[in-house]
């Protein structure tokens, strides 16, 4: 509630994540937060101090999921893999505060995508992804995408959309 995250397109393949912080009279100017050639989307903070971001990894035209490493003066992302991970677009996602869980939107280029949830395995690694069902994700051309939890973790919000994106 105290930090909001945005993102500013410089051209058209590459994004960058800026941040506010809340103020006594409204917010701070953006700060661009991290540094590094890769495009940056769905920047998510956790408060385990972890940052994840989707972005386009060398060699891949799809977006993926990844946990951004700071070290030093070096900053890489580095992809929370399969299962979450796949040959499709994992674009927009959610992570919970705590880690504990991952709703991803999965898509193939051009083609509607899904609202999907992925727990977080004891030690590394995460759960196949399953889908959030009929209710959550209409038949295609619909795209499910977006999510977003509230801090009490009671509503889920997101977006749907036709086949036509212009």
């Amino acid at each position: 509630d105290s930090i909001m995250y945005m993102q500013a397109n410089i051209t058209y393949d590459i994004a960058r994540t800026y941040y506010s912080r809340r103020t006594g009279s409204g917010w701070s100017t953006p700060v661009q937060m991290v540094y590094f050639s890769q495009q940056s989307h769905y920047t998510q903070a956790t408060s385990l101090n972890n940052l994840y971001i989707s972005t386009n990894f060398p060699g891949s035209a799809l977006r993926d999921i990844g946990k951004v490493i700071i070290s030093g003066g070096d900053t890489t992302v580095m992809s929370i893999g399969m299962p979450v991970s796949s040959t499709l677009d994992e674009s927009d996602f959610f992570i919970a505060r705590d880690e504990s869980y991952i709703i991803h939107a999965r898509h193939a280029p051009g083609v509607a995508g899904d609202l999907l949830i992925s727990y977080k395995k004891t030690g590394n690694g995460w759960t196949n992804s399953k889908s959030l069902g009929s209710h959550i994700n209409y038949l295609s051309p619909t795209w499910e995408y977006g999510p977003l939890v509230t801090n009490d973790n009671k509503y889920m919000f997101f977006t749907r959309g036709g086949n036509a994106w212009n």
